[in-house]
């Protein structure tokens, strides 16, 4: 399959921007007069999960829904940005925790008892968090209290 290896663009100068790829025929670096993405990561259906945006320190990570799930399907779930190095990542980050706390709070518990839980269910959320199933957790943990 022929991919395009090099862009040039008509801008002032002309920029010649170059795109490498990975085994797989993806996307893997863009460069030109500086590096505008390096090592893009897919996971195995060719979905991008990591993009490392080159000279200006920052990193953009994909999270989809598991396939399993029944409103998920698969899809994107959300786009994280933040400063290469970082964990960007919902496993990472305060959102499924938030989330999963406003669910309890607006189901009636309060919020002393959400945080609680959230807490006692964080390692359950492994790398790649599942709001819905981090839900049922605290759902069933708060029905045993």
């Amino acid at each position: 399959m022929s991919r395009p290896v090099s862009m040039t663009y008509p801008n002032p100068g002309g920029e010649t921007v170059t795109t490498s790829y990975n085994p797989q025929g993806l996307p893997a670096t863009m460069s030109g007069s500086s590096s505008y993405v390096s090592n893009a990561s897919y996971d195995a259906l060719g979905r991008i999960e990591l993009l490392p945006l080159g000279a200006n320190g920052r990193r953009v990570d994909y999270v989809y829904y598991p396939w399993n799930q029944l409103q998920g399907q698969g899809r994107l779930q959300q786009i994280k940005t933040g400063p290469v190095g970082s964990p960007t990542a919902a496993a990472a980050g305060p959102d499924w925790a938030h989330q999963v706390r406003e669910a309890l709070v607006g189901l009636g518990w309060s919020a002393k008892q959400a945080e609680d839980t959230v807490e006692a269910i964080t390692p359950e959320a492994g790398e790649r968090p599942d709001v819905s199933g981090l839900l049922r957790t605290a759902l069933q943990r708060l029905a045993r209290t």
